[in-house]
């Protein structure tokens, strides 16, 4: 949008500052736009964790009676759906009664309350790449920086 009585001096400047306005009003649209990006980093960390044999906090699940690694497969019980920027991990089969320990040991396989730091840092740190990118690149035009979210925070 041109301003009236801006010269040629500051009109590529005013243009400019106009971009960025247009683009802080579409921030928005990038939450939304960042969300399967999330979920998928996500969904991989907690299947990476279910493989191990471990809480998404680390923490090793108990062995099952006989001594062995409980719950083979269980990372394939984990199921993602994504909706405008709400990011739902869900547990399917037997193995959601592990998640709340419903007759059978506790085996979580999805944080209970807050994310663990690294998850939460890896997220912040790729919204603040993706939000670099959408106001550089100008708002919903620009590519998704979210895929570069890694657990390790970055």
């Amino acid at each position: 949008m041109a301003r009236k009585g801006v010269g040629d001096t500051y009109g590529a400047g005013a243009a400019e500052i106009d971009r960025w306005i247009e683009n802080i009003r579409s921030l928005p649209e990038m939450v939304n736009a960042a969300a399967p990006a999330v979920g998928e980093m996500l969904l991989a960390e907690f299947q990476r964790t279910a493989n191990a044999g471990t809480t998404p906090e680390g923490e090793p699940w108990p062995p099952t009676k006989k001594g062995n690694k409980p719950l083979a497969g269980a990372a394939a019980a984990l199921q993602l759906v994504v909706s405008g920027n709400v990011i739902i991990i869900k547990i399917t089969d037997h193995h959601v009664f592990h998640q709340f320990a419903a007759g059978v040991p506790a085996r979580r396989m999805l944080p209970s309350g807050g994310l663990p730091d690294r998850l939460g840092n890896a997220i912040r740190l790729g919204m603040v790449d993706m939000g670099v990118e959408w106001m550089t690149r100008g708002g919903s035009h620009a590519k998704s920086g979210g895929a570069k979210m890694k657990p390790g925070g970055g």
